[in-house]
């Protein structure tokens, strides 16, 4: 049975983690980036959905940019996403442990976290092609990484919010 304990855990480390690789500026850190690319949005901060409109922002992220940008996709892009699919697939066991709800919301607060990473790492997958390949333009991902980064807001907000809600609700109904 998961804890409450093992819950507030998972979510300070989420706390944690995004501290260190949003807010602290050292090379491959977000903040790190938007002061080397004058508050340029990375591609998954702000979907993109025409590979012109992808590409017009990584050319104003300039060469330095773009290869910071390459950096914090290998490094900050895979330890924060990573920390987030934790805490969500800790927050759905324990709200699927302590609800009794039908098989199919039982199944979507499970697969959520699941998807959330999914969507995040193929996004990260067509970040990394678009900047291993830049200039040379790969039309169909610079029009499709939006869908991905959509997605994963989509996934993300599910997993955050469906299970505390469920909880809620539980507990004034009780």
């Amino acid at each position: 049975m998961t804890r409450p304990k093992t819950v507030l855990i998972a979510f300070v480390a989420v706390l944690v983690v995004f501290f260190i690789t949003h807010a602290l500026k050292f090379p491959g850190s977000l903040a790190h980036l938007m002061q080397a690319t004058g508050g340029q949005k990375i591609l998954d901060m702000q979907a993109s959905f025409s590979s012109a409109e992808t590409y017009e922002r990584l050319a104003a992220m300039g060469e330095v940019g773009r290869s910071l940008y390459l950096r914090t996709v290998l490094t900050i892009d895979l330890i924060f996403p990573v920390t987030v699919f934790a805490f969500f697939t800790v927050l759905a066991r324990f709200t699927t442990e302590r609800l009794r709800m039908s098989p199919g919301l039982n199944k979507t607060l499970r697969i959520m976290p699941a998807a959330y990473l999914a969507f995040d790492f193929v996004e990260n997958a067509i970040v990394l092609v678009l900047l291993w390949n830049y200039p040379e333009r790969i039309g169909l991902l610079g029009g499709a990484i939006g869908w991905f980064t959509r997605g994963k807001r989509v996934a993300m907000l599910v997993a955050m919010f469906l299970p505390p809600a469920l909880l809620l609700k539980a507990r004034t109904s009780a």
